[in-house]
């Protein structure tokens, strides 16, 4: 019987996308040898190696987190402690790390606790994903229907990506918006509404421009 069980359990999972994470996170963990080899040792002094054993013990960290994530069952993701939790520390840690954060390279985007750096934009992102996979589930009967409480999700995303663009991280901003957009369009929102709500955000942000565009400005240049 408990060999069954396991036999169905390992059937669920997608094969062919743990396949892909795998060999991207093998890919990524090669690059950053082949990238910071000389780096290290001309500029920092260190082994060849030392970027590669750093991510390397960080990647095996993942696996292990991502191994356990996988064992927990999805419905334990959607329960609402959990939504709520996600949908209201995003926001408040990308504000707290504009004043609390520790500036690199013209960035104020991480949170420095002794020798280990935390970067709220990573943990936003994912919470981000778990915030729109809970609310479009919960909402899939009415995704055809213009209510405000089908687009908030959308108002949300843009929030977040705005609280990441102004450390200034465009690039962090611009995968996280990608990520939301792939999962707000797969959800089954009709595409009208989501195109008029991104054409009035983007005249929004048009006109608000001279406001906000030289203080990032100003933080990304200097």
């Amino acid at each position: 019987m408990e060999r069954q069980l396991w036999k169905k359990v390992l059937k669920c999972y997608d094969y062919p996308l743990i396949t892909a994470v795998i060999m991207l996170s093998l890919f990524g963990l090669i690059m950053v040898y082949s990238s910071s080899m000389v780096t290290a040792v001309i500029r920092f002094e260190v082994p060849s190696d030392y970027f590669y054993e750093r991510q390397k013990l960080w990647l095996i960290a993942g696996f292990i987190a991502f191994a356990i994530t996988m064992a927990i069952p999805y419905k334990v993701w959607r329960a609402e402690r959990w939504v709520k939790l996600v949908f209201f520390a995003s926001p408040l840690m990308l504000i707290a790390v504009a004043f609390l954060g520790h500036t690199a390279n013209n960035a104020t985007s991480w949170f420095r606790v002794g020798a280990l750096s935390i970067q709220p934009a990573e943990l936003a992102k994912l919470g981000l994903i778990l915030y729109l996979a809970a609310a479009f589930a919960n909402k899939r009967k009415r995704l055809a229907e213009p209510a405000k409480s089908n687009l908030f999700p959308i108002y949300y995303t843009l929030v977040i990506c705005f609280l990441i663009a102004i450390q200034p991280d465009f690039g962090t901003a611009a995968i996280v918006f990608a990520i939301a957009m792939c999962i707000i369009v797969s959800s089954g929102l009709r595409l009208v509404l989501l195109l008029k709500q991104l054409l009035f955000f983007t005249l929004i942000g048009t006109v608000l421009s001279p406001f906000w565009l030289p203080v990032a400005g100003k933080k990304f240049f200097s």
